[in-house]
């Protein structure tokens, strides 16, 4: 093995000349890492949008429910008015877990990140060239 580089271009490019197929693998180790982390911000993404519009969703209706309960405690006497008062109260609670669920930061995590990775790969490069990490 030639001696080590203190220039990391040029121990980049001896290493590309020793192992071209080096660069394809790595190219298609970094693709899929790439859409494996699309993937699971595109799925929190849908999550927390599924999960505000729902809780929107709920509000209306929640108010919606809450005017036709007033109407009623109104217009007719009742032997339990806080009996009407339920439906809309629970859906005004479901909204709330909505919102809470969908501004919640998702506990998704993969094993390796695309900059965790940068950072190892950096690291190796550099133990290459032979400088200090």
């Amino acid at each position: 093995m030639a001696a080590p580089h203190t220039n990391l271009p040029a121990a980049f490019v001896e290493l590309l000349l020793q192992r071209p197929d080096l660069l394809l693998d790595h190219a298609i180790a970094y693709s899929r890492l790439t859409k494996s982390e699309f993937e699971l911000k595109r799925r929190q993404w849908m999550r927390q949008t599924v999960a505000a519009l729902l809780a929107f969703v709920a509000m209306v209706l929640s108010v919606a429910f809450s005017g036709v309960a007033l109407m009623f405690e109104m217009t007719m006497p009742l032997q339990a008015p806080w009996f009407i008062w339920l439906i809309p109260l629970s859906m005004l609670l479901f909204a709330a877990l909505a919102l809470r669920s969908a501004r919640s930061e998702t506990t998704l995590q993969e094993s390796a990140s695309l900059a965790a990775q940068f950072s190892l790969d950096a690291k190796a490069l550099r133990s290459f060239a032979g400088r200090p990490t």
